[in-house]
């Protein structure tokens, strides 16, 4: 979509949908930073345990 062609309304709903993605992108990026932290804690305490 180029913005010279787009009404106010379709740029509002590209907004609405760009603030979702980013929400989305924001909770994976949370989710993926403590799937992270819990499996380096599981790896550090096997190799503690070695």
């Amino acid at each position: 979509m180029q913005q010279s062609e787009a009404t106010p309304d379709e740029l509002k709903a590209e907004i609405r949908k760009l603030r979702r993605d980013i929400a989305t992108l924001k909770m994976e990026n949370e989710f993926l930073g403590k799937a992270s932290a819990f499996f380096a804690a599981k790896q550090q305490n096997k190799n503690c345990l070695s």
